[in-house]
């Protein structure tokens, strides 16, 4: 069997313990992981109020 990479997305903490994993992807999917990430970062902080289109 061959190693695959995995790209692992986790939310952020400054303490490790309470960091969660939000998935892991294949170095391929790595817009998957980007999308992923995102979403659940927004999910958590809400919409950008910036005016930035």
């Amino acid at each position: 069997m061959h190693g695959h990479k995995l790209l692992w997305s986790v939310t952020f903490d400054h303490d490790p313990a309470q960091r969660h994993l939000i998935g892991h992807f294949t170095e391929n999917a790595m817009k998957l992981a980007v999308q992923c990430t995102w979403s659940e970062y927004i999910r958590h902080t809400g919409p950008s109020t910036s005016n930035r289109k």
